[in-house]
This record gives C-alpha cells, sequence and structure tokens, in this order.
C-alpha cells in the first residue's frame, strides 16, 4: 500500500527547478510523488493533485509558474503561486517545497519573499 504523499503535476519544468522544490519536501520529511501530467495551467494541476492527494495538499507546474494548493480551496485560488520560476532562486524554490509539507505538519511557513529569505 502506498504512503500518504503529496501529489506534484508537472509539464515542461526543468529538473533544477523540480530538484529544488523536492529538496524542500525531503527536508520535512514528508513523502511525495511526483508525476509528468498536462493541465490549462499550473493553478488546475496543483488543484486536482490536492484531490488526488491523501494529504490533501498538491502543487503543480506548467510553462513557468508553480502553484501549491490544498483541497479545501477554490480551484482558481491556489495557496502560493511562483512565476517565472526560471529565474527565482532555488532557496524560494526549497522553501515552497518545505510549505507544502509544513501545511500537511500544520506548522508556520518559510517566506516566499526574496528580501526576507537568508541567503
Amino acid at each position: 500500500m502506498d504512503r500518504p504523499s503529496i501529489i506534484i503535476y508537472v509539464d515542461g519544468i526543468d529538473e533544477a527547478i523540480l530538484t529544488s522544490l523536492l529538496y524542500g519536501i525531503e527536508e520535512e520529511s514528508i513523502p511525495y510523488k511526483l508525476e509528468a501530467k498536462a493541465f490549462n495551467n499550473a493553478a488546475q494541476a496543483a488543484y486536482e493533485a490536492a484531490l488526488a492527494s491523501p494529504l490533501q495538499v498538491g502543487i503543480g507546474g506548467s510553462k513557468d509558474t508553480l502553484c501549491l494548493h490544498h483541497k479545501s480551496l477554490k480551484r482558481e485560488a491556489p495557496y502560493q503561486v511562483l512565476q517565472h520560476v526560471s529565474i527565482v532562486p532555488s532557496t524560494i524554490l526549497r522553501n515552497l517545497g518545505s510549505n507544502a509539507a509544513r501545511i500537511v505538519k500544520s506548522i508556520p511557513l518559510k517566506s516566499l519573499e526574496l528580501l526576507e529569505v537568508n541567503q
């Protein structure tokens, strides 16, 4: 039987970006499942991932955008959105992954603001 996991649906997201995102989830010791799946946009992918996740948390990535979603939110209103991820520092990408896991753990989230992140 599969362990409850954060589900991640991505389409066209660079491997280096995914690596940073996944490090953030791994640092919080929450399992995840990554799957290549095409959607109209990252918010839709994230919402469908959240619906598919037993933990009710999903991440979607499409083109140059990543979204973090929870099953209880409206489809068009993801919890966090990162645009232009090809130029976003790896620390911020890692924080988004960490935040997905932290929602599951019900602990405070990390900042996605560049000025608030200690480099």
